[in-house]
């Protein structure tokens, strides 16, 4: 994995996955590749619809504000409990 940043702005980003072979990149106003084919940007989707992950270390430390966006992913995921009654 590498990025490039210009003045603490991500401009462009690698990503290779060294079991498939496949390299991953993209940047603002470019797109999202894998090798040479452009890939389809996804549909944008509710947080209920999503799967959060969330790193032990960043939560702890609160790195970029996890700790705020766990809880609310949490605050998601009970509201979606309540109304299915799981």
């Amino acid at each position: 994995m590498l990025a490039v940043y210009e003045d603490g702005i991500g401009k462009l980003g690698f990503i290779y996955d060294v079991m498939r072979e496949e390299l991953y990149w993209g940047g603002k106003g470019l797109g999202v590749y894998r090798n040479n084919q452009l890939l389809k940007a996804p549909t944008m989707k509710a947080l209920a619809d999503g799967l959060w992950g969330m790193n032990a270390y960043m939560h702890g430390k609160n790195i970029h504000h996890a700790t705020e966006s766990d809880k609310q992913a949490w605050a998601c995921v009970l509201a979606v409990v309540q109304v299915w009654k799981l």
